[in-house]
């Protein structure tokens, strides 16, 4: 049972970091981009708060949710083939 809320205390910690990180930067970029390149466009602000933003953040979520999957399985081990002398042994030696 601790083992289960700790995979899904992590999954949701990489996806809260993705959030963050990605969601940040998209927001930057389109707050910050449209003064930059069209200073007389005095909506173009809004393009980071309403647009990028949040498009960002959901997609840095879903990012870190699938990081957090794939390492899950990246890091678990497989079993040993059958018949092997690792597979009756807890530590592995025969």
């Amino acid at each position: 049972m601790l083992l289960a809320a700790f995979r899904l205390y992590r999954a949701a910690l990489f996806g809260f970091v993705g959030a963050v990180i990605v969601g940040s930067v998209a927001f930057i970029a389109g707050f910050f981009g449209p003064i930059i390149f069209r200073p007389e466009a005095n909506l173009g602000p809004l393009l980071g708060i309403f647009f990028t933003g949040p498009i960002g953040t959901l997609a840095g979520t879903i990012l870190g949710l699938l990081t957090a999957i794939v390492m899950k399985c990246i890091r678990q081990p497989s079993p040993a083939p059958y018949g092997s002398p690792a597979a009756g042994s807890p530590t592995g030696e025969a």
